[in-house]
């Protein structure tokens, strides 16, 4: 029984890891940037883009704060529908 309570922890934190990867990459996207960036996940909300997934625009190249570099952010990923 006590390792079975000693193993509890590991069991949570391998369930949460996988949880969080089973959402959908825009709401990855929302949970941080809320966070991160409110402002802009608000501006975003409020905006006609508020429809569309995150990755639309960005790709999913970007997923954490040590790669930010490698999301989409010129005006070559607003030209992929506004062109």
């Amino acid at each position: 029984m006590s390792r079975c309570v000693a193993l509890l922890p590991l069991l949570l934190i391998v369930a949460t890891a996988a949880f969080s990867q089973s959402k959908p990459v825009g709401a990855q996207c929302v949970d941080c940037h809320s966070q991160t960036t409110p402002s802009v996940v608000a501006e975003w909300k409020n905006s006609k883009h508020g429809k569309l997934s995150c990755d639309t625009c960005h790709g999913t190249d970007h997923k954490t704060a040590e790669d930010v570099k490698l999301a989409k952010t010129s005006s070559t990923a607003c030209l992929q529908c506004h062109a």
